[in-house]
């Protein structure tokens, strides 16, 4: 009978070391695995911060070095970069992202035709930054406008506003890099000083809040893009915003021709006036003193030299 206890009591204990060796032996694989996975992420963020530092390709496109030459550029009160004349009777504001590939379209559509208009001092171009918030967008659309406000605070927003788009298409998800934003702004001659001063401080937020707020409180706003003239989304009969790039476009005309008219009686009252008087102080007293003075006394002595010449030889031939 003891030895049977023994026996048992043997088993026992060899069991429950069997038992934490195993238990041992699961704890170090569980070390194993993380210690693996440990290194596997710092090898990952290393490369990661490497490629990250790396110059990638930032691609300006030509016509953005030319097109908007010899046109006045400036931005709004609310930070928003705007291009033309601030006093322009017709003042057009895209709200938009650079991510949108809708936005790509319109301005792949109408830049051209809109800088044209601009050109003509009869309305002023207004860009309002937004980025996407959800979804599956273009990364890092939050970086590139933060990026477009600061390169609007040194009068350079329209040519990287162009290569934004150039690179959606291009890079798809990777148009917005950091090390690409870089290269770009470095390209089109930012000063890197005042750029990283501006990333750093609070205004780039400051502005695409404000954007984003204006944007909600906008009748009509239906999204990236929304054009508003003078402050008021266009819309079509049945009350719908318009989408396609002709229609836009033949409101904002419509929008510049109604201000002309608004203008032309104003130059019309001032010109009457003037005419009138010109035609009073220049026509009427010059031809009434040339006919008094001029026409009326040589008429006069033409008709005395008659009388002196003709009457007496009359007078002697009835005689």
């Amino acid at each position: 009978m003891q030895r049977n206890r023994r026996d048992q009591k043997g088993s026992t204990s060899r069991t429950a070391e069997r038992r934490q060796e195993r238990e041992r032996q699961r704890r170090r694989q569980r070390l194993l695995v993380v210690a693996i996975a440990i290194i596997v992420l710092a090898v990952f963020f290393v490369f990661a911060l490497i490629l990250a530092n790396q110059p990638s390709e930032a691609p300006i496109p030509e016509a953005a070095l030319t097109r908007y030459e010899g046109i006045s550029t400036s931005r709004t009160t609310e930070g928003y970069p705007r291009l033309g004349d601030p006093d322009a009777p017709v003042q057009v504001s895209e709200y938009s992202s650079f991510g949108c590939p809708g936005c790509k379209l319109f301005h792949d559509e109408a830049i051209d035709a809109i800088v044209e208009r601009v050109r003509s001092g009869n309305m002023a171009f207004i860009y309002v930054p937004l980025w996407q918030r959800s979804g599956a967008a273009v990364a890092n659309t939050q970086g590139a406008a933060r990026a477009a406000v600061c390169a609007a605070e040194q009068n350079a927003f329209w040519t990287l506003h162009d290569a934004f788009f150039e690179w959606q298409s291009v890079y798809g998800n990777q148009a917005f890099t950091n090390s690409r934003i870089i290269t770009g702004i470095e390209a089109i001659g930012l000063d890197r000083g005042e750029y990283d001063a501006c990333i750093g401080s609070g205004r780039p937020e400051e502005v695409l809040n404000r954007a984003q707020q204006q944007a909600s409180a906008l009748i009509n706003f239906v999204g990236t893009p929304t054009i508003a003239i003078n402050g008021v989304v266009p819309v079509d009969s049945e009350g719908n915003p318009y989408t396609a790039t002709s229609d836009i476009l033949a409101a904002i005309d419509n929008a510049i021709a109604t201000a002309a008219r608004r203008q032309q009686p104003e130059s019309t009252a001032e010109g009457t006036p003037e005419a009138t008087e010109e035609a009073d102080e220049e026509t009427t007293p010059e031809a009434t003193t040339a006919d008094d003075e001029e026409a009326i006394p040589e008429a006069t002595e033409a008709i005395a030299v008659d009388d002196e010449e003709a009457t007496p030889e009359a007078t002697e031939s009835a005689d």
